[in-house]
């Protein structure tokens, strides 16, 4: 069972070690596989920081380069603020898909009052 086809959106937690690891590059192939939108929460500083095997997208969506991946914790705000985003994005992946497959004829009728530029 694949748990990424029944997931509106994975949040991947990329610690300074995270590229060292196969298994988050097969975890975040497959969530980019079935198009599961992904939202990227970089944790900790740039230097020393493996490369991704695997980029779920080109820049992280969030970025706490001061906190120790180790021992870090978030405040409610934060954690609040990363699942608004995710909504975000699940929403405009969720009405992306919705007009890929209306018709033709409900397309330009629908598609301004349905596509708003995703903030923040």
């Amino acid at each position: 069972m694949n748990v990424y086809g029944e997931s509106d959106a994975v949040v991947f937690l990329d610690t300074p070690r995270s590229g060292e690891s196969p298994w988050i590059a097969k975890e975040l192939q497959s969530a980019l596989a079935l198009q599961t939108p992904i939202v990227w929460v970089r944790i900790g500083p740039e230097e020393g920081r493996l490369p991704l095997l695997v980029r779920p997208s080109e820049v992280p969506h969030f970025k706490f380069p001061e906190l120790d991946a180790a021992n870090g914790s978030f405040d409610s705000m934060t954690v609040e603020c990363i699942v608004q985003k995710t909504f975000r994005i699940h929403h405009r992946d969720y009405v992306d898909r919705l007009m890929d497959v209306m018709p033709e004829t409900c397309e330009g009728r629908h598609r301004s009052s349905w596509s708003r530029p995703l903030r923040g």
